[in-house]
Formats: structure tokens, sequence, C-alpha cells
């Protein structure tokens, strides 16, 4: 179960990490304002200093919708 302070310190750290990053949420509000579709792919790349590129990519299921769809309060 996710701690309601958790939760709440979050959405106020959300502030800073919009001004600090407005092309993320822009990203963000652009590829999942509308709906997304079972079978959408979705692919992460997290590059470190001095690291190799770790990429993920994952395909939507139907499952996964209603958690999606949930997100997207958050932007």
């Amino acid at each position: 179960m996710i701690n309601p302070v958790t939760v709440m310190k979050v959405l106020s750290e959300r502030k800073a990490f919009l001004e600090n990053h407005p092309e993320l949420f822009k990203f963000l509000k652009e590829s999942f304002g509308g709906e997304v579709k079972r079978g959408t792919k979705i692919n992460v790349e997290v590059t470190e200093a001095d690291t190799e590129r770790n990429t993920l990519t994952i395909e939507v299921k139907e499952s996964d919708l209603p958690f999606l769809d949930s997100l997207k309060e958050l932007f």
C-alpha cells in the first residue's frame, strides 16, 4: 500500500520537476494525453554519465490501461 504522506510529497516535488523539465511533461502530454491503446509500445532509455545505455521496451496490455489512465492526472 502506498503511504499517503509519500503521495503528498511526490505531488509537491512534481512542481519543481515540471519547472526544471517542461519539455518532458509536454512530451508525456502529447504522447499520453489522448487514448493509449493496447499494443502501444513504450520505450524507456536511461544513460548515466560514464555508463552504458539501459533501455526497456514494453507493449501495453489491456490490463495496463486503467493504470495509464490514472497517470494522466499527474500531467
